[in-house]
């Protein structure tokens, strides 16, 4: 019998690890793998290639359970992405990284720093 292996996604955000968008994003994914989101404290809109240099970062497990990790950092997304990488994905790269679900357009020019 074949083993039936779940995916491993990652997830981050620009609007904050309890926004709705985020909220909505994990529930659905959880039904077809093993997810992690990483996603910043605060609303973080506008800063989509920043990264922090400034201060020291610091991540913070919000929730755990079978196959779900929550945690909030006090970075911007990028530094969400990078971290996730570096910590939990340094021997394999995770199969899907998702990002959103946006609140608010993030059409045209929008799209190049949101």
């Amino acid at each position: 019998m074949k083993k039936h292996i779940h995916p491993k996604i990652f997830i981050t955000n620009d609007d904050g690890y309890n926004s709705h968008g985020i909220t909505v994003l994990i529930e659905e994914l959880k039904k077809i793998g093993d997810v992690l989101c990483i996603a910043p404290e605060s609303e973080q809109s506008g800063m989509s290639h920043a990264i922090t240099f400034s201060k020291p970062l610091k991540m913070k497990c919000m929730h755990q359970e079978d196959g779900f990790s929550l945690y909030k950092l006090n970075g911007t997304p990028v530094d969400c992405v990078k971290m996730g990488l570096d910590k939990f994905y340094k021997e394999q790269n995770p199969d899907l990284i998702v990002s959103g679900i946006n609140h608010g357009s993030n059409a045209t020019i929008c799209a190049v720093y949101s």
